[in-house]
């Protein structure tokens, strides 16, 4: 039977409404817009540049940056150099061992301790190079990698600095990127040349290679990581992002073809849902099962060069920059506003 022309007219208006509703849904996606509080200089961060984030047990923030340390309570920046007795130069990296000491590695090798006091510079004389890591193994003792010098064990961190003791290794590297204690007390290190990772072998002494199914011979190791099902995670220079699944005893790649912002990978970690945070050169990837998405400077974010990222105790993500200072992303949440010195009233009837 015909359609009448008002029945035509009716199907034609509907089929408009569908594509223009299609196509300003799309657009919605596509201009989806996150928020992000940033801190730089202008409200009291040391630098733009933050190499290292790590909160502590009272929940305050230790931010690493070419200008020493920041402290950071939430609210106010309170900043600390060699006059407040740290070792000279950036700090690079920063750690907290099981005595909730906190650990500072800097630029050319400098290390500083904080024992919830007072800093003091721990001079060491065969450390010269950037400070990479530091990871305390199962008897409390405490490895300090570098760029340059190497793997150095102090062999008593908690002891006054002027009774340590410290024990270099060799058959390892002096080019170290980065180091990883695992839930069964293994001591994993990043090394120069492709895919390079090295175990440490609590019987030997020595250094042996770390073989995972799948895993690149090529692209340099930049990070490591394990989350909470023990699977093992290393990002890479270029070559993306690898999960060792330990169930499988196999890698899964990730790169930009499967949604990550980037290939160069600087920073992993997993939140308190269990979804994989990814900081690149290239903004944020988040993974989450199998889906990912990306934040960076087109949908919020304040730069797409992230050197670290972290998950805090509320669950926020705290994100170290290459040049904007801290980002805290607290996720996809509403905004209330609904203080009556900013509305004449709070019965809102109309927005444009």
């Amino acid at each position: 039977m015909m359609l009448n022309w008002v029945e035509r007219k009716i199907r034609l208006q509907g089929r408009i409404v569908f594509l223009l509703l299609i196509v300003g849904l799309s657009q919605a996606v596509k201009s989806q817009t996150y928020f992000f509080d940033n801190y730089s200089v202008d409200k009291g961060l040391a630098n733009t540049k933050v190499y290292a984030i790590l909160q502590d047990k009272n929940h305050q923030v230790w931010l690493g940056t070419p200008g020493g340390v920041s402290l950071f309570d939430g609210n106010n920046f309170e900043n600390f150099t060699t006059e407040s007795g740290l070792a000279e130069n950036g700090v690079r990296t920063i750690y907290k061992d099981s005595k909730d000491m906190i650990w500072f590695g800097h630029t050319g090798g400098g290390i500083s301790r904080f024992d919830g006091k007072k800093f003091e510079w721990v001079k060491n004389d065969s450390i010269k190079k950037d400070i990479s890591s530091f990871c305390e193994n199962k008897d409390g003792q405490l490895w300090v990698t570098s760029v340059g010098s190497g793997a150095t064990l102090i062999l008593n961190p908690h002891d006054a600095i002027g009774k340590l003791k410290y024990k270099k290794f060799k058959g390892l590297s002096d080019l170290v990127f980065g180091s990883l204690r695992t839930h069964d007390n293994k001591i994993y290190f990043i090394i120069d040349g492709g895919g390079r990772v090295k175990v440490f072998n609590d019987q030997t002494k020595n250094f042996d290679n770390a073989s995972f199914d799948g895993f690149t011979n090529y692209f340099q190791v930049t990070s490591m990581y394990e989350d909470k099902d023990y699977n093992l995670w290393f990002g890479t220079y270029h070559g993306g992002l690898y999960k060792y699944i330990k169930n499988e005893k196999k890698c899964k790649v990730y790169d930009i073809r499967d949604g990550l912002s980037s290939n160069w990978i600087t920073s992993i970690v997993q939140d308190g849902n269990s979804n994989i945070w990814v900081g690149t050169m290239g903004g944020i990837t988040k993974i989450d099962g199998e889906k990912l998405r990306i934040f960076n400077s087109k949908n919020g974010l304040s730069t797409d060069n992230i050197y670290c990222v972290i998950s805090d105790a509320e669950g926020n993500l705290l994100i170290g920059t290459a040049s904007q200072g801290l980002s805290i992303f607290k996720g996809e949440s509403f905004i209330s506003y609904a203080d009556p010195k900013m509305f004449p009233s709070l019965h809102i009837w109309s927005i444009l």
